[in-house]
């Protein structure tokens, strides 16, 4: 009995560590994906804003600006 709960134990210790690292990487995969959104979200604004009529390549950086500033508010914290 006293080799299978230590068993037990071993095991556990392995297992967390292993488990809390795929959650982290999970954490790390969706914050990547979150901000190349953005990026890409800010790109296809700035060639809009270039190419609809009368826009010109300072507007369209300034578009694109403006979207690049706004991506991390979705990332503060949640105050309840």
């Amino acid at each position: 009995m006293r080799r299978a709960s230590a068993q037990a134990l071993v095991e556990a210790a392995v297992a967390f560590p292993l488990l809390a690292m795929v959650m982290l990487a999970l954490v790390q995969l969706t914050l990547y994906a979150h901000a190349r959104n953005v990026v890409e979200a800010a790109t296809q604004e700035g060639v809009r804003v270039a190419t609809a009529q009368g826009g010109d390549r300072g507007k369209a950086i300034d578009r694109a600006n403006a979207i690049l500033q706004s991506g991390p508010t979705y990332l503060k914290p949640v105050r309840w």
